[in-house]
C-alpha cells in the first residue's frame, strides 16, 4: 500500500466528528466505521472535482455516468477514540483505463491512525467503462503531484 506522511499529497481533506455510535464495546471506533469515514471524504474528493456523485448522471452531462468501490484495503496502525479529532487525507494515486486506485489517509490527534487504497471501477449504462477524460483532465487539475496513468 502506497503511503506518504507529507500531508500536501493529499489534496482533499476532510474533518469527521467522531460519534458516540461509532465506537466499539472498548471504546474504539468500530472497523467498519473506518469504511464510512472513507466514503465521506471519497465523496467530498469528487465535490472538489465539481463533478455530480448522488445523479446517474454522473458528469452533469447526457451520459448515464457513475462509479462503484470494487476494492478497499484498510491498515488499521492506531485505534481511535471519541475525543480526538479526526481528518481524513484523500487523492487519486493511479489512473487505468475503467478504473482508478485511491489513497487516504487518516489522522487522529494529528496522528496517522490508518490508511486505505480503494478501487473505484467508472461505470457508464450500469456496465464497466473507460474513465472519461474529463474526469482525467479534472484529477489532473486537482492533484498536485503527478498520478500514475495520467
Amino acid at each position: 500500500m502506497v503511503y506518504t506522511r507529507r500531508v500536501s499529497y493529499y489534496p482533499v481533506t476532510l474533518d469527521i466528528q467522531v460519534r458516540f455510535r461509532d465506537l466499539d464495546p472498548l471504546g474504539h471506533v468500530n472497523n467498519a466505521v473506518y469504511l464510512s469515514y472513507f466514503e465521506l471524504a471519497r465523496v467530498k474528493y469528487f465535490q472538489s472535482l465539481g463533478l455530480e456523485t448522488t445523479s446517474p448522471h454522473g458528469l452533469g452531462e447526457a451520459v448515464r455516468s457513475s462509479y462503484v468501490v470494487a476494492r478497499v484495503e484498510v491498515d488499521f496502525v492506531r485505534p481511535v477514540h471519541l475525543d480526538e479529532p479526526v481528518r481524513i487525507n484523500s487523492r487519486v494515486l493511479r489512473v487505468g483505463d475503467k478504473s482508478f486506485r485511491m489513497g487516504h489517509q487518516l489522522l487522529a490527534k494529528g496522528e496517522l491512525a490508518a490508511k486505505s487504497e480503494v478501487v473505484v471501477v467508472w461505470l457508464e449504462a450500469e456496465k464497466p467503462a473507460r474513465v472519461p477524460d474529463v474526469v482525467r483532465q479534472a484529477f489532473k487539475k486537482l492533484e498536485k503531484d503527478p498520478v500514475e496513468g495520467l
